[in-house]
């Protein structure tokens, strides 16, 4: 079991309220809910998923067109895993193997098997979480429409007999929570402020559609389930410029002044 996969999965639940055995359509949430951190395209050709990774840390999801609806969307939460997963673990390798090392290509395996133990205790976790499993126990129907593969079953009812998940006490270290303050401003144009508490970082403000508390609580959830990164990349539409200390001396306070005009 991956604590760093549970505690994910946890969050990214909660701040989505999904409850029980999500359903397919909650993984396209999950994806719509990272914003611009993950773009979903489907390809004609393409016989499995993929990623395409970006450089600014975003990535892109490559789906095959020819699956059912619980097949696309187990793909789709793969890829989500891959991405969100390795925010736990080392950089990726250099994939130009001919300029490796033995010793480096070796670590780059070794990397590529933790990756994908992650991923697939992150998808273990979010399809079979503990709560509905327990209640599964008294209402086998319950786990036959979750629809789940047998063998993903006997991993996940292993893992969770060795060690229980426990949820967090606080928000992850490796949390944007930690690095930003929220406010929330009243009056016609209700807004909740969101600030990097470093000089110079970067600023939000989301609207409040006539429901401050709830974007308040939305953010805060957002900061405990995103990375630093992730927060940004989710919410970047809605970026601003930091307020400036516009105060003026009063000697500065006549006719013209650039300061003053």
């Amino acid at each position: 079991m991956s604590l760093f996969a549970e505690t994910r999965v946890w969050l990214l639940r909660r701040a989505l309220g999904v409850r029980g055995f999500p359903e397919p359509a909650d993984v396209w949430r999950l994806a719509e809910y990272l914003g611009d951190c993950v773009s979903v395209h489907t390809e004609r050709d393409a016989s499995r998923g993929a990623q395409l990774p970006l450089p600014d840390g975003r990535t892109i999801v490559v789906l095959p067109v020819r699956m059912s609806e619980r097949e696309t969307a187990e793909c789709l939460l793969e890829e989500i895993a891959h991405y969100l997963c390795r925010a736990g673990l080392n950089p990726p390798p250099v994939r130009e193997w001919e300029q490796q090392t033995r010793g480096s290509r070796r670590n780059a395996s070794r990397w590529e098997e933790v990756d994908e133990r992650e991923a697939a205790a992150f998808c273990d976790a979010w399809l079979l979480p503990p709560e509905a499993l327990r209640r599964a126990r008294h209402d086998p129907d319950l786990l036959e429409g979750a629809g789940c593969d047998p063998a993903r079953l006997h991993r996940r009812c292993d893992a969770l007999r060795r060690r229980s998940p426990v949820p967090p006490d606080g928000p992850p270290p490796w949390s944007a929570w930690p690095g930003y303050r929220v406010r929330r401003r009243g009056g016609p144009l209700a807004r909740v402020e969101v600030s990097s508490r470093k000089q110079g970082g970067p600023c939000f403000e989301l609207p409040t559609g006539g429901d401050p508390s709830r974007v308040t609580v939305e953010v805060h959830l957002a900061l405990a389930a995103l990375r630093p990164e992730e927060f940004i990349w989710k919410y970047h539409r809605c970026r601003c410029l930091p307020a400036q200390d516009a105060a003026l001396r009063w000697s500065e306070l006549h006719t013209g002044n650039p300061r003053a005009q």
